[in-house]
């Protein structure tokens, strides 16, 4: 399976990391603009490959908070039971 460069860089960064989680560049909702580790976070998650999580900085969201201003991805492991020696194969 062919990846682009920034698939590839979000995979290195989840089998790099000791708990196997990369978050993607913090974004302001304001000034919503194209990002391509977005959607290659996406197309990963697409692909059943990884589990892309979004996220933001407030932990309850209603009526009564403000809106979140940033906004990321929290990209992990798809399995459960998955190893990142199966994410190096596709490297």
């Amino acid at each position: 399976m062919k990846l682009n460069r920034y698939e590839k860089k979000i995979i290195k960064g989840i089998v790099e990391s000791r708990k196997g989680i990369y978050e993607t560049p913090k974004r302001d909702r304001l000034s919503y603009k194209p990002c391509k580790e977005y959607d290659a976070a996406l197309s990963l998650f697409m692909k059943k490959l990884i589990y892309a999580e979004a996220t933001n900085e407030l932990e309850f969201e209603g009526p009564a908070t403000p809106d979140p201003r940033f906004r990321w991805f929290t990209c992990k492991l798809h399995k459960p039971y998955a190893t990142k020696r199966e994410l190096r194969k596709l490297l």
